[in-house]
């Protein structure tokens, strides 16, 4: 079993098993539910996909290479995922 702050900025830390799930203790779905109505996933995957375009045209400058910015071709679908298994897992739970 591992902790896990949920979305990484929640303050949300859930319990989560890969072999059984997530595990909330008392109040703690509620808390995450809220943190998603806020838009704190939305802007925790918009600040990854910021960090991670910085990070693609800090290394493309160490390489002196040049290509598409991050968010055109190529680079999109290795963020996009990024952070969401968590909540993926949480939105099965509760789908049933």
């Amino acid at each position: 079993m591992n902790r896990e702050n949920f979305g990484r900025r929640s303050g949300v830390v859930v319990d989560v098993c890969k072999a059984h799930g997530v595990w909330f203790d008392a109040g703690e779905l509620g808390e995450v539910v809220g943190f998603v109505m806020r838009g704190g996933l939305d802007e925790t995957r918009r600040r990854e996909l910021e960090d991670a375009r910085e990070e693609l045209r800090r290394r493309r400058a160490e390489l002196g290479e040049s290509g598409p910015e991050a968010g055109e071709d190529g680079d999109r679908g290795a963020v996009d995922g990024a952070g969401s298994s968590l909540l993926e897992r949480v939105l099965r739970l509760l789908r049933g």
